[in-house]
Formats: structure tokens, sequence, C-alpha cells
């Protein structure tokens, strides 16, 4: 809501949901200056979030979003530190969770983001690996 009483628009919604999943999962996979482990944020913290939202019951639109950003971003680094569970948790999205946001998501509103997320995984699943994200952060830029 904004300061003048107004509801923001879905889209607005969105667009500022998708722009805390990608911060929040960029702060999952980065490391603190000097190599050392972010003390707060790291992957394991990514794992919980993935776990917790799994044993939610999906919202439309906004859980398939939250979950291609934060699969997109951490992805690679849940694979490498997880292992098989990570693509167990992933091929659980797959075939129990993504059906069940499509069935609480109007696919007229949806704007495409459950069909995001089921290519994302297929692709994934097919190559058995996730690509690392552009823009990533090399442990070198701390000393440059």
């Amino acid at each position: 809501m904004s300061s003048d009483g107004d509801i923001e628009t879905q889209d607005l919604f969105i667009k500022r949901m998708t722009g805390y999943a990608r911060l929040f999962s960029a702060c999952f996979i980065s490391q603190a200056a000097g190599g050392g482990s972010n003390a707060s944020l790291g992957i394991d913290q990514a794992w919980m979030w993935l776990s917790r939202v799994l044993n939610l019951r999906p919202c439309p639109t906004i859980t398939a979003i939250m979950l291609t950003h934060i699969l997109t971003v951490c992805g690679r680094d849940l694979t490498s530190v997880y292992g098989r569970q990570a693509w167990k948790l992933i091929a659980f999205v797959h075939s129990q969770f993504l059906p069940a946001i499509r069935s609480v998501t109007d696919e007229n509103k949806d704007g495409g983001a459950c069909e995001k997320l089921a290519l994302f995984i297929d692709d994934a699943v097919n190559r058995q690996q996730i690509e690392p994200v552009d823009g990533r952060i090399s442990q070198t830029f701390w000393y440059t």
C-alpha cells in the first residue's frame, strides 16, 4: 500500500517480489570480502527457504515466480552442495508442487509464470545441470 492509501497493482507487486527474490538469491550464493563465508545468508539459508516454501500451500502466480528466480540464481550452488538431494527436491517441484501451483493459478492472469518454471526445471533435469547465473561477482573482485 502506498503512502496515500492506494493498493499497488499486481504488476508492481510482482516486479517488487522478483527484485527481492533475485537480491536474496544473490546474497545466498555470494561470499564475503576476503573469501570468507557469508555469516548470515549462505546456501544453507536458500535450502531452508525452499524447504519451507515447499511445505506451504502455493499462492497463485507468485509462488512460481519466486521459485523460478531462486532456482535460477541458486540452483547451481544448491546442486553442487546438496547433490542428489537437490535433484530430488527439483524433481518434487516438477512432479508434485508445480501441478499444485497450477491448480490454484488462473492461467489467464498468470503471465506464463508456471510455464517458465516448468521450462526451467525440464531443461535442468534433461541436462542434469543448472547453468551459472550471469553477472556473478568473482572471488577476485574484492582484491582489485
